[in-house]
């Protein structure tokens, strides 16, 4: 896996506001593997939560930058977007990943996936997730890079080179209720 974006993505939430979130991408080195998208809360969203508009940011995502499909898609609160003092992840699996345009709602005409179900994670599994570490910043912020760390084989973790990924069918295995 590499960071192939970093990027502010605009989206407008389920009222019409401007909102925005921090999407990371990361590609796969080998085309048998899913990309795995970061997409963070921030904390000055002026609209509606990456929460209430996953499937219309998801949308908005695998069209603007041309992802194959079906990918990873991992929210992320960080702890200053909780309220709680404590960061969040999930991964988060839309019942279909084919980008749809729905009927104008408030004057707009706005892409759409499946429906979204969460399923909680931790660090830990998100770092196998982009094949990197994952590490708090000097100002408390998320910072995930590239690294030789564990993937899952039959859903255990082994250690395995830099540039091996993480097979979507791997991902879906693992029980992912387990915090």
């Amino acid at each position: 896996m590499h960071l192939a974006s970093d990027y502010i993505h605009p989206y407008k939430d389920a009222g019409g506001r401007p909102s925005h979130c921090r999407v990371r991408i990361y590609l796969p080195d080998d085309v048998l593997h899913a990309p795995v998208v970061v997409c963070s809360e921030l904390p000055d969203n002026p609209g509606g939560s990456i929460t209430n508009s996953a499937e219309v940011i998801a949308a908005g995502v695998i069209q603007a930058n041309e992802l194959s499909t079906p990918l990873v898609w991992i929210e992320h609160w960080p702890k200053e977007s909780t309220g709680r003092g404590e960061e969040t992840f999930d991964m988060v699996v839309f019942s279909s990943y084919h980008v749809t345009e729905r009927a104008p709602y408030l004057g707009e005409t706005r892409m759409w996936i499946g429906d979204a179900t969460w399923k909680p994670l931790d660090r830990s599994t998100v770092q196998v997730l982009v094949d990197g570490r994952c590490r708090a910043s000097s100002a408390g912020r998320l910072s995930i890079y590239p690294a030789a760390t564990p993937s899952l084989k039959g859903g255990a973790v082994t250690n395995i080179p830099p540039g091996q990924g993480v097979s979507l069918r791997d991902v879906l295995a693992l029980d992912l209720r387990r915090r």
